[in-house]
């Protein structure tokens, strides 16, 4: 009896380390309350964003940790709140804002985004770019009933826009003007989904890498969507007019009937705040993540880089 006791006590206790040690892991990788590691603003925990940060903390987070609403950087914390309906990050346009707000250390952040609120009267001379990570590509969604073959089908439509591309759509509508219709009020991104599938907006527009799993999950279960592309003589207006934006193609299978479509794309970085009390951290940060480059390769798009053009931004380089 004696013996069946004890490993009844031994089953008990193994059961009780398994979510103790899984909440330390989530600890390690989540911003506490007065954290002294660099505070990363990233984005939707489904988010290519928030991907990228994640896998760099696998190995980094003894130096830096995921924004979050517990996050208290020793300021007044601004969460941000799009229609009252979040308490995280959005993604790009809504890092900048933590950034600008000293609410984060450091953030991901389109460089589009970035220059475009530049020319707007917006500074940013505290913003040095301690990464280089890959391409935020335009996504045009749409449904899949034939109605629209490419963007300038959609001329007069109204168009849903979230996070980035509120930004990224302005700037490119203003070149090649296809509409004035723009819906932007939406609380995440399946709300805007939803809608374009009840058929309240002709197409959604997100900016993403170009391998985004939430994307590539969208006809998991149902053919109802579909990416187009540009007009390649788009295209050449765009990059003529923007010297940030570049042609990329994605490539989407389930989401293309097997065809590559042409869009536009722009760097994304990891903006550090020069203003931060934490700034003398950036150099272990950086230090970590180039040391690890090669573990990481692989497992997403932005990792594929060589360490030469990660620390090759296009941004102000941060510089201890």
């Amino acid at each position: 009896m004696k013996v069946f006791l004890i490993r009844i006590f031994y089953v008990l206790y193994a059961l009780w380390l398994v979510p103790t040690a899984n909440a330390k892991n989530q600890l390690s990788f989540d911003c506490g309350d007065h954290d002294n590691r660099i505070i990363i603003a990233s984005g939707d925990k489904d988010s290519s964003y928030y991907k990228i940060v994640d896998d760099i903390l696998e190995y980094c987070h003894d130096y830096a940790c995921h924004y979050n609403i517990k996050s208290n950087n020793h300021y007044s914390v601004k969460t941000i709140k799009p229609n009252n309906t979040s308490s995280v990050t959005h993604g790009g346009f809504h890092n900048l804002e933590l950034l600008k707000t000293n609410d984060a250390d450091a953030g991901m952040v389109p460089l589009d985004v970035l220059i475009d609120r530049g020319e707007e009267g917006q500074h940013y001379e505290n913003l040095k770019s301690l990464l280089a990570l890959g391409q935020q590509a335009m996504h045009i969604i749409v449904l899949d009933n034939g109605n629209f073959k490419t963007l300038r089908d959609l001329k007069g439509e109204t168009i849903g826009v979230w996070s980035s591309s509120i930004i990224s759509f302005s700037i490119v509508n203003k070149i090649i003007h296809i509409t004035d219709k723009i819906k932007s009020s939406y609380g995440d991104k399946q709300e805007a989904l939803d809608e374009l599938k009840a058929g309240h907006i002709s197409a959604f527009i997100a900016m993403a890498v170009p391998t985004a799993p939430w994307i590539k999950a969208l006809n998991d279960n149902e053919v109802i969507y579909k990416i187009i592309g540009y007009n390649s003589l788009y295209i050449l207006d765009i990059i003529d007019k923007k010297g940030y934006y570049q042609d990329i193609e994605l490539d989407y299978s389930k989401l293309q009937n097997g065809k590559i479509v042409d869009t536009i794309s722009s760097e994304s970085e990891l903006l550090g705040n020069i203003d931060s009390i934490k700034k003398n951290k950036y150099s272990d940060f950086q230090k970590c993540v180039n040391d690890h480059l090669g573990s990481l390769k692989g497992r997403h798009d932005s990792f594929n880089r060589d360490v030469k053009d990660v620390l090759k931004p296009k941004w102000q380089p941060y510089q201890n």
